[in-house]
């Protein structure tokens, strides 16, 4: 901690994957940092026990483990192909641990206020009667934690809820739900509420393509990766995006609705 107003420091807000990521490459290049976390662990949004946590009992990985995983640290061999948030979990604790980062996280120092000045930044933490000061701020806190809804004009007297609010299936049991959107989250719940709930539709704003996990026995993000180490004009990788992604997909089918577009 330095008050002092000079500082080679850097500070880290955040110790979810991307401020773990920083830290690490701070450590192994020798240059000094503080990262903080206002929460009681680590982890961020793949954290379910803290307030910062978004995942559900139904969270996996849309990505398989590979891809996704740190380029000097894999995800164990025993994890199955998409890992689940708690196993995400801890995969990063155990990542902390290996690189040595536990010693430079402090928890529960939450950032009231980060202010630009001359040769740095002063922080505020609170609790602490004295800001501190760095030359330099990596900002990892994530942007998941404040919900954005949607201003819909007219009047709803039934439950409205955020998928940042949604923990499991029974929040869904028995209900007619309508899920807006058709990102990550809606589509999970989508299917989540169809084992429980009394009816469920789902509202989109345009078409969409829905792209497999898996495509003849292998991850779709491998293909991918694959497919992509051969250079192709502008023009035909377009196309070929297009023409293997409508035929893995599950498009969706309704009259009235607009076709999908990459």
């Amino acid at each position: 901690m330095d008050v002092s107003g000079k500082t080679d420091k850097i500070v880290i807000i955040g110790a979810g994957p991307s401020g773990l990521a920083a830290a690490k490459v701070f450590k192994e290049r020798g240059i000094p940092f503080d990262c903080l976390e206002r929460e009681g662990d680590i982890g961020g949004l793949w954290n379910a026990a803290t307030e910062t946590g978004v995942v559900y009992d139904t969270t996996f990985l849309v990505s398989s483990r590979k891809f996704t995983a740190f380029e000097d640290f894999p995800f164990p061999d025993d994890y199955p192909t998409y890992p689940s948030h708690r196993q995400v979990l801890s995969y990063l604790k155990d990542y902390a641990r290996e690189f040595g980062l536990d010693q430079s996280i402090e928890l529960n120092a939450e950032v009231e206020e980060a202010t630009r000045i001359d040769g740095g930044w002063r922080v505020k933490i609170k609790g602490e009667s004295h800001p501190r000061f760095y030359r330099g701020l990596v900002m990892a806190n994530g942007h998941h934690h404040i919900p954005r809804r949607p201003d819909i004009p007219g009047e709803f007297t039934g439950e409205t809820m955020h998928s940042r609010d949604y923990r499991s299936v029974s929040q869904l049991a028995g209900k007619r739900v309508l899920v807006l959107g058709a990102g990550n989250s809606a589509c999970d719940i989508v299917v989540d509420a169809t084992s429980v709930a009394k009816s469920v539709h789902q509202s989109m704003r345009r078409g969409y393509y829905f792209v497999p996990k898996f495509l003849l026995g292998k991850p779709m993000d491998g293909l991918i990766h694959f497919f992509e180490k051969f250079p192709l004009p502008r023009a035909s990788e377009i196309g070929s995006t297009r023409a293997g992604t409508a035929s893995s997909s599950a498009r969706t089918r309704i009259s009235a609705f607009p076709p999908p577009t990459i």
